[in-house]
């Protein structure tokens, strides 16, 4: 029976064998440019009213929906070009036909946010609901993940969202197409999309969740439990790994842990920031 460890261990050895590498780009690259003036953001409709305020480059910093301010250091403008550049990769990512995916998939699930943002978050892969609405984390992981995004001071619409794999990796059985991890070969095919994403948002900070995020950003084949909570850098960029809300909602126990690893997320920014 393949175990998770073993299809990772597959996929990192068919990458090396393609010649992938995720992030190639220099650190010098990665550099931020100044902040461009800030524009409306647009949010989909669904989008809680919370959640459908601009950014804000200044001011008093508001309050998220569990009343926990957001910090000033995370208050981001939005960039005209970048947002371009994101929207003419999407839709290339859109018409992507290099995997079998495509032959299941209902929708791309790009990203989502802001792509401006100091901080970005990398999940697995879309779901039943992601790949029914479009858009990544609005299941009920999705739900979870709000909340504790909230409770950790930070906005939904203030960080960019988005996953290793862009089409619902899925099997049939009985007649019903259920969630499946992504098979190696469909990760590798899908890296070029997130190398962009990334190149092209420059976080500051990436928030690796789940055992496949932390194992495509990162390449380190160990548990969870050993890697989550403590940063580690790919090409100078500071990726904290932490659980998948998937996992949290079989193990809700370990949700206070989640909000601890964004809240140092929100930190190191911030730290960041003070030092130019």
């Amino acid at each position: 029976m393949t175990t998770l460890r073993d299809t990772l261990r597959a996929r990192l050895a068919l990458e090396r064998a393609c010649g992938a590498d995720l992030l190639p780009v220099p650190r010098a690259a990665l550099a931020r440019r100044p902040p461009a003036a800030p524009i409306q953001t647009s949010v989909r409709p669904g989008a809680p009213p919370s959640d459908r305020s601009p950014s804000r480059s200044g001011g008093t910093p508001a309050a998220s929906k569990a009343g926990v301010p957001v910090s000033p250091a995370l208050q981001v403008s939005v960039d005209p070009v970048k947002a371009a550049a994101l929207a003419a990769l999407e839709t290339r990512a859109k018409a992507c036909r290099l995997c079998r995916l495509c032959e299941t998939r209902t929708q791309v699930v790009f990203g989502t946010g802001n792509p401006d943002a100091d901080i970005c978050l990398v999940g697995e892969a879309p779901g039943e609901d992601e790949d029914r609405l479009g858009e990544p984390f609005v299941g009920r992981a999705g739900q979870l993940l709000n909340q504790i995004l909230s409770e950790a001071g930070l906005r939904r619409a203030d960080v960019y969202i988005c996953n290793v794999v862009k089409c619902r990796p899925s099997v049939l059985e009985n007649g019903r197409r259920r969630n499946r991890p992504p098979e190696p070969e469909e990760v590798v095919r899908c890296q070029p999309y997130l190398r962009d994403q990334l190149a092209l948002v420059r976080p500051r900070v990436i928030g690796a969740m789940g055992k496949f995020a932390v194992t495509t950003l990162l390449r380190v084949d160990a548990p969870m439990g050993q890697v989550r909570g403590r940063f580690q850098t790919r090409d100078g960029v500071p990726v904290m790994p932490t659980y998948h809300p998937a996992y949290l909602l079989r193990t809700p126990g370990d949700i206070g842990i989640v909000r601890e690893d964004l809240k140092k997320i929100v930190a190191k920014v911030a730290e960041m920031k003070s030092k130019g």
